[in-house]
Parts: C-alpha cells; sequence; structure tokens
C-alpha cells in the first residue's frame, strides 16, 4: 500500500510479485519482501522468488532451491504504479527454505534487503543478500557469504555482477542503510557472522562495513560485538532452534545503529514467578541490543 505521511489515506493493497506463462514460474513462491523510499521519493520493493521449494512432500520443502532476486521501481514518486519486474540475481546458492548452517541448528534462509542512494546525481538501488559457498546435500550451507549487487540505471533495468563484501567464516542475515538523512550518499551493512570462531564456526557476532557507494566496495570491517562472541545455543528454552534475524542497522549520516539480539544476560528461568524457579541458577536468553558506532 502507499499511504499519506500521517497513514491516514491508503491505496488498495497493490500485487507487486506476479508469475507468468507455465515456462517462468519465478515468483509462484516469494518471499522476503522489503520496502524502501528512495531520495528521490520513488518507492522501491525488492523479494526473493523460489524455485525449487514446492511442491515438496510431508511438509518438507523440495531441494535443491535457487532464489530469484527480483525488484521493482515506483515509476515516480507517490503514483503507487510500478514499473516492470527486474532481476537482480539468480542465487542457486541460497541457504535454502529446510536447510542449515553447517555448524548451527537455527531456522535460517537467505533474505534480501535493499536500500537507494544517489550517484552521480541519480538513484542507485543497492540489494545485499547471503548466499552459500557451497551446498552439502543441498541443505548443510557451508561458509555463506554475504553479497551485493548494485543497478545501473536509477530504473533498476540492469544489475552490476555480485560482490563479495564479507571476509570470511558464516556470514548472514544482513542488513543494508543509506544515510537517512539524504544529505550525503553514505551506506554501510551489517551481518551475523561466524568468523571470530576460528575453531567451530559456531559461536556468533556481528559485522559492520560502509560501503563504497561508487564501487559497491565494502571499507572498515568493524565487529561490533566482543570480546565474547555469543552462542546461540545458550538459551535454556529455544535451545539452538531459534535465534532470529533480529538485526536492523540505521544510518544517521556517518552513525550507524544496529539493532541486533544475543543471549549474554542471564537470569533465573521464570524466577519471578518465586519458588522452586526463584532458587534456580541464571542462565542465559536472549535479549535486544543495540551497537552505536561511527564508520569510516
Amino acid at each position: 500500500m502507499r499511504c499519506d505521511d500521517n497513514l491516514v489515506t491508503c491505496t488498495p493493497a497493490i500485487p507487486i510479485s506476479q508469475f507468468g506463462p507455465p515456462s517462468d514460474q519465478t515468483d509462484l513462491d516469494v518471499q522476503f519482501s522489503d520496502v524502501t523510499v528512495g531520495p528521490d521519493g520513488r518507492a522501491y520493493v525488492t523479494w526473493a522468488g523460489i524455485l525449487g521449494e514446492l511442491p515438496g512432500s510431508n511438509g518438507v520443502p523440495g531441494q535443491p532451491q535457487t532464489f530469484v532476486i527480483r525488484e521493482r521501481t515506483e515509476t515516480a514518486p507517490g503514483s503507487a504504479v510500478f514499473g516492470p519486474v527486474h532481476t537482480v540475481y539468480t542465487e542457486t546458492n541460497a541457504i535454502p527454505f529446510g536447510g542449515f548452517l553447517h555448524a548451527n541448528d537455527f531456522r535460517v534462509a537467505t533474505y534480501p534487503k535493499s536500500d537507494v542512494t544517489m550517484v552521480n546525481g541519480a538513484p542507485r538501488i543497492f540489494v545485499i543478500w547471503d548466499a552459500c559457498t557451497s551446498r552439502f546435500l543441498d541443505t548443510s550451507c557451508q561458509e555463506p557469504q554475504i553479497k551485493l549487487s548494485y543497478s545501473l540505471d536509477p530504473d533498476g533495468t540492469a544489475w552490476s555482477a555480485p560482490i563479495v563484501l564479507s571476509n570470511g567464516g558464516d556470514n548472514y542475515f544482513p542488513t543494508i542503510s543509506a544515510d537517512r538523512t539524504n544529505t550525503t550518499n553514505n551506506l554501510a551493512a551489517a551481518w551475523f557472522t561466524n568468523y571470530y570462531d576460528v575453531g567451530f564456526h559456531n559461536a556468533q557476532d556481528v559485522q559492520a562495513v560502509s560501503i563504497n557507494p561508487v564501487t559497491g566496495n565494502a571499507q572498515g570491517q568493524k565487529r561490533l560485538t566482543g570480546p565474547q562472541s555469543n552462542e546461540s545455543e545458550a538459551d535454556p528454552l529455544l535451545g539452538g532452534v531459534f535465534i532470529g534475524d533480529y538485526i536492523e542497522g540505521v544510518l544517521i549520516k556517518n552513525r550507524y545503529y544496529v539493532h541486533y539480539n544475543g543471549n549474554w544476560r542471564q537470569i533465573q528461568v521464570l524466577g519471578v514467578a518465586g519458588p522452586p524457579f526463584s532458587g534456580a541458577p541464571p542462565m542465559n536468553q536472549q535479549d535486544n541490543y543495540l551497537a552505536i558506532t561511527g564508520l569510516n
């Protein structure tokens, strides 16, 4: 929907994804829509069309899966009319539904996100996503990387080849932000990483980088967590089943605010309920955290 600034008047729901003839079923199975309003006032939407997951059997998704990363651009600011569907990249090594990282068991899948900034006086769309270096038996994701592509024209008709932003290890759940003040073309990204757990690729940290908007290259890798990495299995109730893609970065000029979750804080489980819970030792459990950093 396209709404006014006060969220009083909104358009009807606007179909964004669409699938064509039987020869092109790219958008029959879609996930992970992401929307932004660029500095030019137009809305930009990205999502993933998933091939190979359906129909599956007995509730288990089919394998192997390919994620086709898609984009549509509003034709004019506030028009609520969108141009054609563009393909950003066809990712054959996506982290699949029903898959997992090779050293973690929590739910995870490739999740593209996007933002827009001005380059040489024209809007440039940046799309970021995570993808495996290789997939063992189609479901075990090994050494996932953070990739980025940018549009070669203001509407997203053509795209650059993917650029790898991460520098080794396992990397997943990226977030990207342009300068929200629209006074600079600064751009930053963050993601969860197991890069610092050299021995087991299991413990978790948050990594941030600034991005050169002209080249799309990462610069100034920065670890936002530590020196004690997070143990994603440390929750006494959730165990290693769920950590969540609870990560979002917002860039204000050169100041980057990154929200994420982790298991560092210890409290008694249901301790406020009194005995016998109040007599139990404190245990690690999930909380939300905020890191604030300056980026080069």
